[in-house]
């Protein structure tokens, strides 16, 4: 079972995140924007997962996940490095703690931080939509669990608030 928590947000990520020749409050007063708003939607989904998975199969933050940005693009799409950049602050707002280190910020505790030992992989895809008021850019975090041959010879390290070896594999089995 793949548990996976997205958010859709209307528009094309701000302009301002991707220039850097952009003023740098100009910049500032952007990411804030974009980080609040993702912040919103990040909580919202969570909220929405625990709701229907009262089972308490959402332990977050997640230590192992893979990111996909989709642009719903129309006219001329970005290339993707502008596209990963122009998300920062949305992929920062679903940390446990986001924002900088001047300014640091809470976050909705999705994942412990985007580093390369929790996030395995950032891809990008787009679709195109036939009209400007339905651009949208949607990213999605799902949890990979590690594969059960690793995890019984001790190759993945025991994660604090993951499921244990033996409840991983009757999730496994189904039972």
């Amino acid at each position: 079972m793949r548990e996976s928590l997205s958010i859709l947000i209307p528009g094309s990520p701000p302009a301002e995140l991707g220039k850097t020749r952009t003023h740098h409050w100009a910049r500032r007063r952007a990411w804030d924007n974009a980080y609040e708003l993702a912040l919103l939607l990040w909580q919202d989904a969570v909220n929405v997962a625990l709701l229907r998975h009262a089972r308490g199969l959402y332990v977050l933050p997640w230590s192992m996940v893979d990111i996909t940005i989709t642009q719903f693009w129309c006219g001329t799409p970005l290339d993707r490095g502008n596209l990963i950049a122009r998300c920062e602050a949305h992929t920062d707002a679903a940390q446990v703690e986001g924002g900088s280190r001047r300014w640091p910020k809470r976050g909705a505790g999705i994942i412990q931080h985007d580093g390369p030992d929790v996030v395995l992989s950032l891809t990008t895809a787009y679709e195109r939509v036939a009209h400007r008021q339905d651009a949208a850019v949607r990213i999605t975090i799902t949890r990979r669990l590690p594969s059960a041959a690793a995890e019984i010879r001790g190759l993945v390290p025991d994660f604090t608030g993951e499921l244990s070896t033996e409840e991983y594999l009757r999730e496994l089995r189904g039972n």
